[in-house]
């Protein structure tokens, strides 16, 4: 049997809420840790990674490329349903053709 700990994963949530009670209510690096019980180096990976990405929540375009992939996946799924649609009226013309033909 292995002495090793389970990793933890921790949500994108419960990350931003520790980075923000850090830099907004001015709560000490190492209560935070303490309190989810991880190293400070991993606090402050997290903290890099959300300032990191900070500029993305000012963006505008954040939201123009959502709408965009979700019309390119309405697109697809189109395209898929309409394949599928020729695939059975293809399939049903062999088997006629085979009923036709005496095969089945």
């Amino acid at each position: 049997m292995s002495n090793r700990k389970k990793r933890r994963a921790f949500s994108a949530d419960q990350k931003s809420k520790a980075v923000i009670e850090h830099l907004q209510d001015k709560k000490p690096v190492s209560k935070i840790c303490d309190e989810l019980g991880i190293h400070p180096n991993q606090f402050y990976d997290w903290q890099k990674q959300a300032l990191g990405n900070l500029a993305s929540a000012f963006e505008r375009s954040s939201g123009i490329k959502e709408r965009t992939h979700q019309k390119e996946m309405e697109k697809v799924k189109i395209k898929l349903i309409q394949k599928d649609e020729v695939i059975a009226e293809l399939l049903t013309e062999h088997l006629s053709l085979k009923k036709n033909l005496g095969e089945i």
